[in-house]
């Protein structure tokens, strides 16, 4: 069958094969229709024809089969009998005269393809009036129309066949010619690899003409697409490119920031280390002045070193708030998990002696567990407590609360440290949380103004935020919001 449908020595396309049965399909179906139509009326022209053989025997020997009945001759009727029946259509025939004789010739084989008919005879009396001799009864067969009709339906099916399987095949030769070979041209043409690098445009191999038809609008369709694909390629290839410097350069200035904070953070670390020991020896020989050498000074001089000494230990407490907030920039965050109850029960601990000095009371609600750098964590909420217990209302012991506020999403952690001090005025809400940033005097309320900020750093660290809700003398509180995963 493959070979069948071969052309100009390789298979056709099974779209062309597929065409060429549903052409014989097609065409035997409407063949047997019409040849339904033209057996029917074949079939009903014979079957006239063959009861016009009735007819003829009447006209052709009805005054012979009248004038042997009248004289009864009996040889005569049975060769006028003889004589119908050679008749190819005639199978049967039976004589009844007037009196009862009967005549039969030929064979009868039922009613199913036999035709029958009845030949009426009468003498011409002087009296005016007819007497009845006889009738004739004759069988027809209908085997020659049959026959007829199966050679007929033969020749007509055949001869349908051999037209359709000639036409069929041109149309499958004009076919692969006109519209297979140049849909197999687009498919090798589409289907090839970098289909967008290829400039040139898909061309068929036909002739020049006029009239555009379905497989102009074809090639033109794919020229198009393959330019605007192509348009759209070089854009896209081009804002890769782009995204690719602009991603290489942020990397290079992430990496130069990286480098430039680490070294910013190593380098105040090391000059506050440095300076730390200085400060020391400054405030130890001070003292050392003072006791030594109180006799020798005046009350002027002792006042002086006395300031000289606050001042030393001032600048001492703000390089060690120096050296927590470079610690805190920079660092390579070590995750663990942190039980905030312990972590907070200890800073209690270590506050033990502030607290006690103060008259103070500090609450801890149950806490979760967070993921965290442990050292950080305890920078942050022990600056939070210290700033509760340092910032209180002259004349009222202060209290601190510390708790979880439930958020609304359930994929943060909100801790909020309250206090009933001093509070801050709105207006300085977000200055306080800058560098050295201070809103007393140090005589009030001495320290370096380095609590806030290092707070913020450690937050920011652990992705998440601090803010503060407070009015002047009416409190504070310190919410500092944490992202969890799988939370």
């Amino acid at each position: 069958m493959t070979g069948f449908f071969s052309v100009g020595g390789r298979s056709s396309s099974a779209l062309g094969r597929r065409m060429v049965i549903y052409i014989l399909l097609a065409n035997a179906f409407l063949s047997l229709f019409a040849s339904s139509f033209q057996l029917y009326a074949s079939y009903k022209q014979g079957r006239a024809e063959v009861t016009a053989t009735v007819q003829m025997i009447e006209s052709s020997f009805k005054h012979g089969f009248e004038e042997a009945l009248w004289r009864y001759n009996s040889p005569l009727i049975e060769a006028l009998l003889e004589g119908v029946l050679h008749n190819e259509d005639v199978q049967y025939l039976k004589l009844q005269s007037d009196n009862g004789q009967i005549w039969e010739a030929g064979e009868f084989t039922g009613v199913d393809r036999t035709v029958s008919g009845t030949v009426d005879f009468f003498h011409d009396a002087d009296t005016a009036r007819e007497v009845p001799l006889g009738k004739l009864f004759v069988g027809v067969t209908l085997r020659s129309v049959e026959t007829r009709l199966w050679s007929q339906l033969f020749v007509m099916l055949f001869s349908n066949l051999g037209k359709t399987l000639c036409a069929s095949m041109v149309m499958l030769l004009l076919f692969d010619r006109m519209v297979t070979r140049h849909l197999e041209t687009i498919s090798q043409h589409v289907s090839q690899r970098g289909w967008f690098d290829r400039r040139k445009p898909l061309q068929l191999d036909r002739a020049p003409h006029e009239t555009r038809d379905d497989l102009d609008n074809i090639v033109a369709a794919i020229n198009d697409a393959h330019r605007k694909g192509r348009q759209d390629f070089d854009t896209l290839q081009a804002e890769v490119h782009r995204r690719r410097v602009v991603e290489t350069l942020l990397r290079q200035r992430s990496q130069a920031l990286e480098n430039a904070n680490e070294e910013q953070a190593q380098f105040t670390y090391a000059i506050s280390h440095d300076m730390k020991s200085p400060a020391n020896t400054i405030q130890m020989l001070l003292k050392e002045l003072l006791e030594t050498e109180a006799h020798n000074l005046s009350e002027d001089g002792k006042s002086m070193i006395a300031d000289a000494c606050l001042t030393v230990r001032r600048m001492t407490l703000l390089v060690e708030d120096v050296l927590k907030y470079a610690r805190t920039v920079g660092d390579d965050l070590q995750v663990e998990d942190v039980d905030l109850n312990v972590l907070l029960a200890e800073i209690v601990q270590d506050l033990s002696g502030d607290i006690a000095q103060s008259n103070g009371i500090v609450e801890i609600g149950d806490l979760p567990r967070l993921q965290g750098s442990p050292w950080q964590l305890r920078l942050l909420f022990q600056n939070l407590v210290q700033n509760g217990l340092e910032f209180a209302t002259p004349g009222v012991p202060p209290h601190v609360t510390i708790r979880e506020v439930l958020p609304k999403k359930r994929d943060r952690i909100r801790i909020c440290v309250q206090d009933n001090g001093i509070g801050v005025d709105q207006i300085h809400h977000e200055k306080i949380f800058a560098l050295f940033q201070r809103l007393h005097t140090h005589t009030d309320h001495p320290g370096s103004g380095l609590g806030l900020t290092v707070c913020k750093r450690v937050t920011a660290n652990h992705g998440g935020t601090i803010s503060m809700k407070s009015q002047s003398g009416d409190g504070c509180a310190m919410t500092v919001e944490f992202p969890v995963e799988g939370r």
